[in-house]
C-alpha cells in the first residue's frame, strides 16, 4: 500500500507525523505534529513508526537531541557527553530520582541546554578526564544548571559541595557568621565539624563558644576566655588553649588542666586569680653565676635560659632540684645568701 500526502501516521516515542510528500518509498517527507520538525524517511520505517524526532523531548520530557553533528551514542553506546547531559535533566526533572535525593528538588537546567547540540560544544571546551559537573561552587546556592553557572571540578570538590550544610552562627566574640559549608569551616578555623552540626541542630547549645544564631534575638556570647598567669607574672587572656599551647611551644591538656584546677602549674604557666596573691619562689628559681651574681629564672623558663647561655638544660634541672652540685659553676642560691644579701 502505498503512502499518500496528508495521511497521518503514529511513531513509538515521538508522537504523531503527517506524510507531506511522497517522492518514492526511499524518499518520503514528514512532519512531526507536536514540533514541526521536518525530515525524510523511508516508508517502512514510518509504518514501523521508528522514525525519530530531533526536536521531541525525550529525555525526562524536557531534553533533545536537536539538528546537527553531534550524535548522543556511538555504537549504541552513549558517549561521555551524553551521558553528562541526560545526567542534568535526571537530577532535576525524575521524581524517582528527587525521592532518592531530596536536595535536588526545585533544580532546573537553563533552556538553551534543553537542546543537546548546544551543550555538546560547551562539553568539549571544558571537559576534564575524571571530573565532575558542578552547579554549586561558582555560586554558591544556585539550582540552575546552565553555561554561565556550571563548572567541572574533582570528585573530591563536587562531593565536598553536594554535601554542604548552610548555616549562620555566632562567634565567641557575638558576630554574626554565615557558613556554607560546615565542614570546611570547621576544619579552616580548628573546630569539631560533628560539635558544629550538632550546634547547628539544636542537639548541642555551644562549641567553643560558637552558638546557633537567631535572628533578633540577642545572647550574650559565650566566653572561653581563660585567664592565666606567665612564667614572667604578666596576666594573659587566652581565647584558644589548643592554638595558645601549639604557638608557645606548651602542652595543650596539661594547660587545661591547669585551668580546670587539676594542675597547680606548667611550665610556670598558673592560673590567673585576680587579687591572688603570689610568691616568686614559687614561680622561679635563683641561680649563682660563675661570676656570683643572683639570676631569677621562671619554672618554665630554664630550657630557654640554659640555650641561650649554652648550657645543658637536663643539667641545670639537676642542680635546681638539688640533684648536682652544680653545672659549668652555675649553683643553686640558697634561701640564707638571699636573706644576707
Amino acid at each position: 500500500m502505498v503512502i499518500k500526502a496528508g495521511e497521518v501516521y503514529p511513531s513509538n516515542n515521538c508522537g504523531d507525523m503527517e506524510v507531506i510528500e511522497y517522492v518514492n518509498a526511499r524518499e518520503v517527507l514528514v512532519r512531526f505534529i507536536k514540533t514541526g520538525f521536518e525530515r525524510y524517511a523511508e516508508a517502512g520505517n514510518i509504518r514501523k513508526g521508528v522514525v525519530k524526532d530531533l526536536l521531541y523531548p525525550s529525555v525526562c520530557g524536557v531534553g533533545y537531541l536537536g539538528i546537527g553533528d553531534y550524535v548522543g551514542n556511538v555504537c549504541r553506546k552513549p558517549t561521555k557527553m551524553y551521558q553528562v547531559w541526560s545526567g542534568m535533566f535526571k537530577r532535576c526533572y525524575d521524581s524517582k530520582y528527587q525521592t532518592k535525593y531530596p536536595t535536588y528538588k526545585g533544580c532546573s537546567v537553563a533552556k538553551e541546554w534543553h537542546n543537546f547540540q548546544v551543550f555538546a560544544p560547551w562539553f568539549n571546551e571544558h571537559y576534564i578526564e575524571g571530573y565532575q559537573l558542578d552547579k554549586d561552587i561558582r555560586i554558591k546556592g544556585n539550582k540552575v544548571y546552565g553555561p554561565d553557572t556550571c563548572m567541572f571540578v574533582t570528585p573530591t570538590e563536587n562531593s565536598e559541595a553536594a554535601n554542604a550544610v548552610t548555616a549562620v552562627f555566632r562567634s565567641p566574640e557575638g558576630e554574626r557568621v554565615e557558613v556554607y559549608n560546615i565542614a570546611k569551616f570547621a576544619r579552616d578555623m580548628g573546630l569539631s565539624s560533628g560539635n558544629l552540626s550538632n550546634v547547628n541542630t539544636g542537639y548541642r547549645k555551644s562549641h567553643k563558644g560558637w552558638t546557633l544564631y537567631k535572628e533578633g534575638v540577642w545572647e550574650k556570647p559565650t566566653s572561653t576566655t581563660v585567664l592565666l598567669r606567665s612564667p614572667e607574672g604578666e596576666r594573659v587572656e587566652i581565647k584558644n588553649i589548643a592554638n595558645f599551647a601549639r604557638e608557645n611551644g606548651l602542652i595543650s591538656s596539661c594547660l587545661s588542666n591547669v585551668k580546670n584546677g587539676n594542675r597547680k602549674h606548667h611550665k610556670g604557666w598558673t592560673l590567673y586569680k585576680e587579687g591572688d596573691s603570689w610568691g616568686k619562689d614559687v614561680l622561679t628559681i635563683t641561680f649563682r653565676s660563675p661570676e656570683g651574681e643572683a639570676i631569677e629564672v621562671g619554672l618554665g623558663g630554664i630550657s630557654r635560659f640554659a640555650r641561650e647561655r649554652g648550657l645543658d638544660n637536663s643539667a641545670l634541672t639537676k642542680v635546681k632540684n638539688g640533684k648536682a652540685g652544680h653545672h659549668k659553676g652555675w649553683t643553686l642560691w640558697k634561701e640564707e645568701e638571699k636573706q644576707s644579701g
